[in-house]
């Protein structure tokens, strides 16, 4: 473990153009950098590997600098970026530019522009103002997403000049990214001490962390990332909500109590969040979709335990891909409107099984239908 449809989302479907800087002042330090801020001498011999990266498609020379075309999707960006943050450079630069990345009748996503070789560290050349490695990613829909792109911390982001015309929001796509990187650096320095709690807790060094995706978190809670904290304690907390805006929110650990078994069962922590948002439920099909994610966090846990245990480097919890073996299309929603809320059923439809009875949700609404608390019987 361990590692918006709305305006926010844009992220979902863009191929972003990013060249990356950080420019780093004497006394600050950030992703790949000493906390002495000192630089690597010698780079060149730090990107060695690059020429060799099976996502290189093409690359070419002009006046002594090199371009390097690459291929990938956002997690591959990501290692190379991560790559890139290794060789201690004291400037990353990320430059926006929209359009499909295409050279020699090759398709690419991103360039890495390595500036001339006679030129010693420091040392700026041409109208870029490049003395250091910059990369440039191309953003088209249905690419390299942004809001999930890794920017470094101190990452100058920008659109590239020649742009006249924002076809796809980029600039604010831009914007969304370095947030939600800022919001990713914090939740990082959360749960590093949570984590070190936790592990003294249950005597366990290998406890790990996970960021959970799917599409009802992309759809209901756009500004929100959901993380996961392995833990076999019912007195733990393994669920974390982290929004845009950096705020935290403990979710608990998916469980549903009754004080005595005969009233609803109910989870405080999970429900007020979702209150929270302020979400309203005019429709059937809106109180299903709820019901599904609710029980889609509450379960989350339990699945990425069993994931992380089954494999290694486990960082992202992805329900679409989860859901391949794990068939969701053998359950049906059901949502009727009663007095003063929501009545959701699952019903079983697939294949003759031996299952367990599953809850019957009750989503409670206002005379505006904006959700107000969800139980189950």
């Amino acid at each position: 473990m361990g590692r918006d449809k709305d305006k926010d989302t844009w992220a979902a479907g863009i191929i972003l153009s990013v060249v990356v800087v950080c420019v780093i002042s004497s006394g600050s330090a950030s992703l790949g950098q000493t906390e002495t801020g000192e630089a690597s001498r010698d780079w060149r011999e730090g990107l060695s590997w690059v020429r060799d990266c099976p996502r290189m498609v093409h690359s070419g020379r002009a006046a002594g600098s090199e371009d390097l075309y690459f291929k990938g999707d956002t997690a591959a960006f990501n290692e190379f970026l991560e790559m890139l943050g290794d060789l201690k450079l004291p400037e990353y630069r990320i430059t926006v530019k929209q359009d499909y990345g295409k050279i020699s009748n090759k398709h690419f996503d991103w360039v890495l522009h390595i500036p001339n070789e006679t030129l010693g560290n420091g040392e700026r050349q041409g109208a870029a103002n490049q003395a250091y490695p910059a990369v440039t990613v191309y953003a088209t829909v249905g690419g390299i997403r942004l809001g999930e792109v890794m920017l470094p911390q101190g990452a100058d982001v920008s659109v590239a000049r020649s742009e006249q015309k924002d076809y796809w929001g980029i600039a604010e796509g831009v914007e969304t990214a370095k947030k939600w990187a800022a919001a990713r650096r914090k939740w990082r320095e959360f749960v590093g001490s949570y984590l070190s709690r936790v592990r003294q807790k249950e005597d366990n060094p290998s406890i790990q962390w996970v960021e959970m995706r799917s599409e009802l978190l992309e759809k209901y809670l756009p500004r929100h990332r959901i993380y996961l904290v392995e833990t076999t304690r019912l007195s733990v907390s393994s669920i974390f909500a982290v929004s845009i805006s950096s705020d935290i929110t403990d979710l608990g650990n998916g469980r549903w109590s009754s004080p005595d078994g005969k009233e609803r069962f109910r989870n405080r922590n999970l429900s007020d969040f979702l209150q929270a948002q302020k979400m309203t439920i005019p429709d059937v099909n809106t109180a299903a979709g709820i019901a599904r994610l609710t029980e889609e966090i509450s379960s989350a846990p339990g699945a990425a335990t069993m994931l992380r245990q089954n494999t290694s480097n486990f960082t992202i919890f992805d329900k679409r891909l989860y859901n391949v073996w794990r068939k969701d299309e053998n359950w049906r929603h059901e949502a009727k409107r009663e007095e003063g809320y929501w009545l959701v059923t699952r019903k079983y439809v697939g294949p003759p099984a031996m299952i367990i009875e599953p809850p019957r949700w009750e989503i409670v609404v206002d005379k505006d239908d904006l959700f107000v608390e969800i139980r189950h019987r």
